[in-house]
Protein backbone atom coordinates (compact mmCIF):
# COMPACT_ATOMS: atom_id res chain seq x y z
CA UNK A 1 0.00 0.00 0.00
CA UNK A 2 1.38 3.43 -0.94
CA UNK A 3 1.82 6.34 1.45
CA UNK A 4 -0.91 8.49 -0.14
CA UNK A 5 -3.97 6.38 0.87
CA UNK A 6 -2.66 6.06 4.43
CA UNK A 7 -2.00 9.80 4.73
CA UNK A 8 -5.40 10.58 3.23
CA UNK A 9 -7.11 8.28 5.72
CA UNK A 10 -5.26 9.80 8.67
CA UNK A 11 -5.90 13.31 7.39
CA UNK A 12 -9.63 12.64 7.00
CA UNK A 13 -9.82 11.11 10.48
CA UNK A 14 -8.16 14.11 12.10
CA UNK A 15 -10.04 16.71 10.12
CA UNK A 16 -13.35 15.04 10.90
CA UNK A 17 -12.87 16.35 14.43
CA UNK A 18 -13.37 19.94 15.50
CA UNK A 19 -10.06 21.69 14.73
CA UNK A 20 -10.60 24.53 17.25
CA UNK A 21 -11.19 21.89 19.92
CA UNK A 22 -7.86 20.30 19.06
CA UNK A 23 -5.91 23.56 19.31
CA UNK A 24 -6.10 23.50 23.10
CA UNK A 25 -3.91 20.40 23.00
CA UNK A 26 -1.24 22.14 20.88
CA UNK A 27 1.24 23.27 23.55
CA UNK A 28 3.44 25.32 21.20
CA UNK A 29 0.39 27.12 19.82
CA UNK A 30 -0.83 27.93 23.32
CA UNK A 31 2.53 29.48 24.18
CA UNK A 32 2.34 31.79 21.15
CA UNK A 33 -1.27 32.62 21.99
CA UNK A 34 -0.26 33.77 25.48
CA UNK A 35 2.47 36.03 24.09
CA UNK A 36 0.14 37.53 21.48
CA UNK A 37 -2.57 38.07 24.06
CA UNK A 38 -0.10 40.02 26.17
CA UNK A 39 0.74 42.17 23.15
CA UNK A 40 -2.96 42.60 22.46
CA UNK A 41 -3.38 43.79 26.04
CA UNK A 42 -0.64 46.37 25.46
CA UNK A 43 -2.46 47.69 22.37
CA UNK A 44 -5.68 47.87 24.38
CA UNK A 45 -3.94 49.98 27.02
CA UNK A 46 -2.39 52.26 24.39
CA UNK A 47 -5.77 52.73 22.73
CA UNK A 48 -7.35 53.63 26.06
CA UNK A 49 -4.54 56.07 26.91
CA UNK A 50 -4.89 57.78 23.53
CA UNK A 51 -8.56 58.34 24.20
CA UNK A 52 -7.94 59.68 27.70
CA UNK A 53 -5.08 61.97 26.64
CA UNK A 54 -7.29 63.85 24.24
CA UNK A 55 -4.51 64.14 21.69
CA UNK A 56 -6.84 63.09 18.92
CA UNK A 57 -4.86 59.99 18.18
CA UNK A 58 -7.18 57.08 17.46
CA UNK A 59 -5.47 53.74 17.85
CA UNK A 60 -8.61 51.61 17.66
CA UNK A 61 -7.99 50.70 14.02
CA UNK A 62 -4.40 49.71 14.79
CA UNK A 63 -5.60 47.62 17.75
CA UNK A 64 -8.24 45.96 15.56
CA UNK A 65 -5.69 45.27 12.82
CA UNK A 66 -3.31 43.70 15.33
CA UNK A 67 -6.14 41.51 16.62
CA UNK A 68 -6.87 40.32 13.08
CA UNK A 69 -3.19 39.59 12.48
CA UNK A 70 -3.09 37.64 15.75
CA UNK A 71 -6.06 35.53 14.65
CA UNK A 72 -4.51 34.85 11.24
CA UNK A 73 -1.16 33.90 12.78
CA UNK A 74 -2.76 31.50 15.27
CA UNK A 75 -4.90 29.93 12.55
CA UNK A 76 -1.84 29.40 10.37
CA UNK A 77 0.12 27.92 13.26
CA UNK A 78 -2.79 25.59 14.07
CA UNK A 79 -2.98 24.43 10.45
CA UNK A 80 0.76 23.87 10.26
CA UNK A 81 0.79 21.96 13.56
CA UNK A 82 -2.06 19.78 12.32
CA UNK A 83 -0.25 19.11 9.03
CA UNK A 84 2.93 18.11 10.88
CA UNK A 85 0.90 15.80 13.11
CA UNK A 86 -0.77 14.21 10.08
CA UNK A 87 2.64 13.64 8.47
CA UNK A 88 4.08 12.08 11.63
CA UNK A 89 1.08 9.81 12.22
CA UNK A 90 0.94 8.86 8.54
CA UNK A 91 4.55 7.70 8.66
CA UNK A 92 3.86 5.52 11.69
CA UNK A 93 0.65 4.18 10.15
CA UNK A 94 2.51 3.35 6.94
CA UNK A 95 5.08 1.34 8.89
CA UNK A 96 2.26 -0.61 10.58
CA UNK A 97 0.56 -1.29 7.23
CA UNK A 98 3.84 -2.38 5.64
CA UNK A 99 4.46 -4.83 8.50
CA UNK A 100 1.02 -6.39 8.04
CA UNK A 101 1.35 -6.60 4.24
CA UNK A 102 4.83 -8.10 4.46
CA UNK A 103 3.66 -10.57 7.09
CA UNK A 104 0.75 -11.71 4.92
CA UNK A 105 3.04 -12.07 1.91
CA UNK A 106 5.48 -14.18 3.91
CA UNK A 107 2.66 -16.37 5.28
CA UNK A 108 1.40 -16.97 1.73
CA UNK A 109 4.92 -18.02 0.74
CA UNK A 110 5.07 -20.40 3.71
CA UNK A 111 1.88 -22.13 2.55
CA UNK A 112 3.45 -22.55 -0.88
CA UNK A 113 6.53 -24.17 0.64
CA UNK A 114 4.39 -26.56 2.68
CA UNK A 115 2.22 -27.45 -0.31
CA UNK A 116 5.29 -28.54 -2.27
CA UNK A 117 7.05 -30.25 0.64
CA UNK A 118 8.00 -33.78 -0.41
CA UNK A 119 7.48 -35.25 3.05
CA UNK A 120 3.97 -33.86 3.15
CA UNK A 121 3.07 -35.13 -0.32
CA UNK A 122 4.60 -38.53 0.46
CA UNK A 123 2.42 -38.77 3.55
CA UNK A 124 -0.68 -37.95 1.53
CA UNK A 125 0.20 -40.64 -1.00
CA UNK A 126 0.50 -43.20 1.79
CA UNK A 127 -2.73 -41.98 3.37
CA UNK A 128 -4.65 -42.33 0.10
CA UNK A 129 -3.21 -45.82 -0.28
CA UNK A 130 -4.26 -46.68 3.27
CA UNK A 131 -0.66 -47.23 4.34
CA UNK A 132 -0.09 -44.24 6.67
CA UNK A 133 0.43 -45.22 10.31
CA UNK A 134 1.13 -43.50 13.62
CA UNK A 135 4.84 -43.33 12.93
CA UNK A 136 4.18 -41.48 9.68
CA UNK A 137 1.98 -39.01 11.57
CA UNK A 138 4.71 -38.49 14.15
CA UNK A 139 7.31 -37.84 11.46
CA UNK A 140 5.03 -35.27 9.80
CA UNK A 141 4.44 -33.58 13.14
CA UNK A 142 8.19 -33.28 13.51
CA UNK A 143 8.31 -31.73 10.05
CA UNK A 144 5.66 -29.21 11.09
CA UNK A 145 7.67 -28.48 14.24
CA UNK A 146 10.68 -27.62 12.08
CA UNK A 147 8.61 -25.03 10.21
CA UNK A 148 7.24 -23.51 13.39
CA UNK A 149 10.74 -23.35 14.87
CA UNK A 150 11.91 -21.32 11.88
CA UNK A 151 8.77 -19.17 11.64
CA UNK A 152 7.65 -18.49 15.18
CA UNK A 153 4.42 -16.74 14.15
CA UNK A 154 2.66 -20.12 13.98
CA UNK A 155 1.28 -22.04 16.94
CA UNK A 156 -0.22 -24.89 14.95
CA UNK A 157 -0.05 -26.48 11.49
CA UNK A 158 -2.96 -28.65 10.31
CA UNK A 159 -3.20 -31.04 7.36
CA UNK A 160 -6.75 -31.83 6.22
CA UNK A 161 -8.24 -34.17 3.69
CA UNK A 162 -10.73 -32.99 1.08
CA UNK A 163 -13.63 -33.74 3.46
CA UNK A 164 -12.30 -31.53 6.23
CA UNK A 165 -10.96 -34.31 8.45
CA UNK A 166 -7.76 -33.56 10.32
CA UNK A 167 -5.04 -35.96 9.24
CA UNK A 168 -2.12 -34.53 11.17
CA UNK A 169 -1.66 -31.42 13.27
CA UNK A 170 1.21 -30.12 15.32
CA UNK A 171 -0.84 -29.18 18.38
CA UNK A 172 -1.97 -32.38 20.10
CA UNK A 173 -4.11 -30.33 22.48
CA UNK A 174 -6.31 -28.93 19.73
CA UNK A 175 -9.57 -30.92 20.05
CA UNK A 176 -10.76 -30.26 16.48
CA UNK A 177 -10.82 -33.43 14.37
CA UNK A 178 -13.09 -32.38 11.51
CA UNK A 179 -14.85 -29.35 10.09
CA UNK A 180 -17.42 -28.46 7.47
CA UNK A 181 -15.94 -25.00 6.97
CA UNK A 182 -16.97 -23.71 3.50
CA UNK A 183 -13.36 -22.67 2.97
CA UNK A 184 -12.54 -26.28 2.07
CA UNK A 185 -15.09 -26.40 -0.72
CA UNK A 186 -14.05 -22.97 -1.92
CA UNK A 187 -10.39 -24.01 -2.08
CA UNK A 188 -11.21 -27.23 -3.95
CA UNK A 189 -13.30 -25.48 -6.61
CA UNK A 190 -11.36 -22.24 -6.99
CA UNK A 191 -9.04 -21.49 -9.89
CA UNK A 192 -7.10 -19.04 -7.72
CA UNK A 193 -3.57 -20.04 -6.69
CA UNK A 194 -4.63 -19.80 -3.02
CA UNK A 195 -7.54 -18.72 -0.84
CA UNK A 196 -7.27 -16.17 1.94
CA UNK A 197 -9.76 -15.49 4.72
CA UNK A 198 -9.70 -13.32 7.82
CA UNK A 199 -12.22 -14.59 10.34
CA UNK A 200 -12.62 -17.00 13.20
CA UNK A 201 -12.02 -20.63 12.30
CA UNK A 202 -13.04 -23.74 14.19
CA UNK A 203 -9.59 -25.14 13.42
CA UNK A 204 -8.00 -22.44 15.54
CA UNK A 205 -9.79 -22.07 18.89
CA UNK A 206 -9.12 -18.80 20.61
CA UNK A 207 -6.01 -19.02 22.83
CA UNK A 208 -6.47 -18.30 26.55
CA UNK A 209 -6.32 -14.63 27.47
CA UNK A 210 -2.97 -13.44 28.79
Amino acid sequence: MSVTPVKTAVNSALRSHDTPAMTKHMSSLNRYREVLQQLQGTWDNLSLLSQLSGTGTDMSETRHAFGQVTTDVLDSLAAETLNKTVTAISAKAQVAVDIVVRNLFERTADIGFLATDNKLSDFLDKHLAGLADDEDCLLLQQRFAEYVKKYSVYFNVILLDSNGHVLVQLDDHNPVQASADPLIKEALHSNAPYIEVFRHSIWCPMPPAA
